[in-house]
């Protein structure tokens, strides 16, 4: 007699099920700050930041935000220009994890798993590049200055890859 081997059933109150919600979430994000940056680029609070806070941007590049857009019109038609092209990659980010998250991951496939933890680590590395050219400037950058998109996937990141791991075993 032919006996099938178990099948894993997922359930959403297990490790793996956290995990796989954090994950989602942070895919959640990007995706919905990726189609929000094209469309916010024009906007009175959109031009107060460049790349963190208007206070820190400002000590970063020695005006306000706002004043450098006014003041050199290149610069201001170079972020209309880039916006959509970092939503599209934000868009993608989103997607991708979204998709290995519920195709891979809530299937018990251990690829996803390094698969999102390698992405999520690719991209804080390049958030730390980022964040260091402010520092190495002297200009100080609080936690409650950072956009969502810097601090939620990176505190998501290492509890989603604990929990994933515990639920594959």
């Amino acid at each position: 007699m032919n006996q099938a081997s178990p099948t894993l059933e997922f359930h959403w109150a297990s490790a793996l099920g956290v995990s796989v919600v954090l994950f989602l979430l942070s895919g959640i994000l990007h995706l919905l700050i990726g189609i929000l940056t094209p469309l916010a680029v024009d906007s009175e609070f959109s031009r107060r930041i460049l790349m963190i806070s208007n206070r820190a941007d400002a000590a970063f590049f020695g005006v306000e935000p706002l004043q450098l857009l006014q003041r050199t019109p290149e610069l201001a038609k170079l972020r209309a220009v880039l916006s959509p092209v970092i939503g599209g990659w934000l868009i993608s980010i989103g997607l991708f994890t979204i998709a290995v998250t519920w195709f891979g991951l809530r299937n018990f496939q251990p690829w996803s798993l390094f698969t999102l933890g390698g992405c999520g680590v690719i991209l804080a590395i390049f958030w730390i590049i980022t964040i260091r050219q402010y520092l190495q400037a002297g200009v100080q950058i609080h936690f409650a200055e950072l956009p969502p998109l810097f601090w939620i996937p990176a505190a998501t990141l290492i509890p989603a890859m604990i929990l994933g791991w515990i639920g594959l075993k």
